[in-house]
């Protein structure tokens, strides 16, 4: 196998390691009740997690050569691991982003929505 082949196949190994653990960790925390602890330690997990296969990754033999083709082939991946980890979110009960981004807009509505009427109101109230 060619050092480039044997390389990608070390660097998704680990993509593929990392994505396990922090399927089992969330796993294990699905079982707890969802309190602030709970998420505490689930970012916790998932940092600590990153942050390993991270620096196994960049102390790969090759890999200042190869960062371009990583970056290339693995823009592929954050698609399917954004849409994974919003199903994680989503069976842990932890708001999404794009959760929150409905909840800021109707909040945004609604806000305007009340501005809106309490000029209405004053408009009524100084024709008394």
């Amino acid at each position: 196998m060619s050092d480039s082949a044997n390389f990608f196949k070390d660097f998704y190994s680990s993509w593929v390691d990392s994505s396990m653990n922090m399927m089992k960790s969330s796993m294990g925390l699905a079982s707890e009740s969802w309190k602030p602890e709970t998420y505490e330690k689930f970012y916790g997990d998932w940092m600590k997690n990153t942050g390993d296969m991270m620096e196994k990754i960049m102390r790969m033999p090759g890999f200042a050569g190869y960062s371009w083709e990583i970056f290339k082939s693995s823009t592929g991946f954050q698609k399917m691991f954004q849409d994974m980890m919003e199903l994680y979110m989503k069976n842990m009960k932890i708001p999404t982003h794009g959760d929150i981004d409905e909840l800021s807009q109707r909040i945004n509505y609604l806000d305007d929505k009340i501005e809106s009427l309490e000029k209405k109101i004053k408009e009524l109230e100084s024709k008394k």
